[in-house]
């Protein structure tokens, strides 16, 4: 009788251990998923920082334009063209600006984004250790049970 239940502990832990084993395996997984989408979404942020500087070094220029352009205007007031081309230049500068402000909000988003994946990962990686100290503590027992037979 012994016997038997040492047996049926024995497999007991065996289950426990395979039971956790996967467990773990299925966590690292998440976690490398979990880091690769982190990763994209930095190098999102990195691109969509780059752009928006982009987009600010032409809103630079364009308001230099136009003021370049008001002060010419200001020396041929009767001249359409360049009345024109501030008008547009205004537009144009506009855009920009609401283009920045999109960006913006972008990066405010994927920020976000990114700090709660930061933190399931951190969560995971956390339950990943629980499940390695729990496994630990099952081969233990499994070999205390081996000793004791």
């Amino acid at each position: 009788e012994r016997e038997t239940q040492w047996q049926e502990k024995e497999e007991e832990s065996k289950r426990i251990i395979s039971s956790l084993q996967n467990e773990i395996q299925r966590y690292e997984l998440e976690s490398k998923l979990m880091n690769e989408k982190i990763s994209d979404i930095e190098g999102y942020l990195v691109s969509e920082q780059s752009q928006r500087k982009e987009l600010e070094q032409d809103l630079i220029k364009f308001e230099e334009t136009i003021e370049h352009l008001r002060e010419q205007l200001a020396l041929k007031q009767d001249d359409e063209k360049y009345v024109q081309q501030i008008s547009e230049l205004l537009s144009t500068t506009q855009e920009l600006k609401e283009e920045i402000s999109k960006k913006n909000s972008t990066l405010v988003q994927f920020q976000k984004e990114y700090q709660e994946i930061a933190e399931q990962l951190n969560a995971y990686q956390q339950h990943v250790e629980e499940l390695k100290k729990e496994l630990a503590n099952a081969k233990e027992m499994e070999d205390t049970l081996r000793k004791e037979q």
